[in-house]
């Protein structure tokens, strides 16, 4: 089947956010790169955001040796000024081991009772809402580098943050963490484990591709870049220590295909030459829907009217539990993806649970799903 290419489109889902969180203005320091790894499994295909979601678990990093930085003095914690006293902000520690920190911001994970003390102190106290805001979910001023150790200010209240960064080799983290307070003072429940980063070049070519026909290369998922006409690519970025993936992918139509892959383990800067990768043959398809996951399988949403899954049934609400008869309880998303897609034209039967309590199985001849 000749392959019908389609130009290359950024497609992002947008994701549950609190919306008085996102409205303040954003710190000066950059984003950390996404962490997330794709699942080591044998798959063909994976989706765009808009059609399927792809996001899977990442694995854990390995432990870093401990900094050789050593504390000469405690930073003294910020004083406190009105606002810090109506919020009831407190300093709280958070030891770092791995990589050094150069900088860092702390965001707080939101909680009921620091939502009651947010409309508490913004009723009648003649304080800025959006100032109240940053004071409850964010570090307020930045987290300071104390040695192996950040100091940031959080809300008595306050039982998790955020804490993102830049290290001094380039690198960045970014950490979920819960606090635990003792008297007036809190410390993250864990060490912050920093990966170190090191400049690689890898570089290789992909097999199997038409004649001019240029696909995707994604790296140690720190950076992508396009073969040229006759597949080669080479790419110098800074990875993360540990466990990098090499893959190559291309747009059939709305769904990503993907190609084989290789795992690196990057322990230091250097080149990692003649890396070599193939592309499935088939056009790959899908059922026509977006995906959740959800305690048994996934969940359908937006069920595309006239589309595979539509055809044959199908409707938003309906729950997956399994594709020929492989369950997908307990499935990463990125693998349900793989299971549900495949060759367009192929068949899968779907064993559905439906909204209105009902099971079924349900046979879905995937189909070439446009990118709108």
């Amino acid at each position: 089947m000749t392959r019908r290419l389609y130009p290359l489109a950024a497609v992002a889902l947008a994701g549950l956010a609190l919306g008085l969180w996102l409205a303040w203005p954003q710190p000066p320091l950059a984003p950390p790169p996404a962490m997330t790894r794709p699942s080591p499994v044998a798959r063909v295909s994976s989706p765009t955001a808009a059609v399927q979601d792809t996001a899977g678990s990442a694995p854990e990093r390995p432990t870093a040796p401990p900094s050789k930085t050593t504390s000469r003095q405690r930073a003294d914690p910020p004083e406190a000024d009105p606002l810090t006293a109506a919020l009831d902000l407190r300093p709280v520690r958070c030891h770092t081991t791995g990589a050094v920190v150069e900088s860092a911001q702390v965001k707080m994970i939101p909680s009921p009772e620091m939502m009651s003390r947010l409309a508490d102190v913004s009723k009648g106290k003649g304080f800025d809402p959006q100032a109240v805001a940053r004071g409850l979910f964010g570090a307020t001023p930045p987290a300071q580098v104390d040695g192996d150790e950040l100091l940031f200010l959080a809300p008595r209240s306050a039982t998790g943050a955020y804490v993102q960064g830049r290290q001094t080799d380039g690198g960045f983290f970014f950490e979920e963490v819960a606090i635990t307070w003792q008297e007036t003072q809190g410390r993250c429940s864990r060490d912050l484990v920093l990966v170190p980063v090191h400049q690689v070049t890898i570089s290789g070519r992909v097999q199997g591709l038409l004649d001019g026909e240029r696909v995707m290369v994604s790296v140690c998922e720190a950076g992508e870049i396009q073969t040229d006409a006759d597949g080669r690519f080479s790419i110098t970025t800074q990875a993360a220590q540990g466990p990098c993936r090499v893959t190559a992918w291309r747009k059939d139509g709305a769904l990503r295909a993907y190609g084989d892959f290789v795992d690196l383990n990057i322990q230091g800067e250097g080149s990692y030459d003649d890396i070599s990768l193939a592309m499935p043959a088939d056009d790959i398809g899908g059922i026509g829907a977006g995906i959740a996951p959800t305690g048994d399988g996934v969940v359908l949403l937006n069920v595309i009217p006239g589309g595979p899954g539509a055809q044959a049934g199908l409707s938003d609400g309906d729950v997956v539990t399994a594709v020929d008869g492989q369950n997908l309880g307990g499935m990463s998303l990125d693998d349900a993806v793989a299971t549900i897609t495949g060759p367009v034209g192929s068949t899968a039967v779907l064993t559905v649970h439906g909204a209105n309590g009902e099971d079924r199985d349900v046979e879905v001849r995937r189909g070439w799903i446009e990118d709108e």
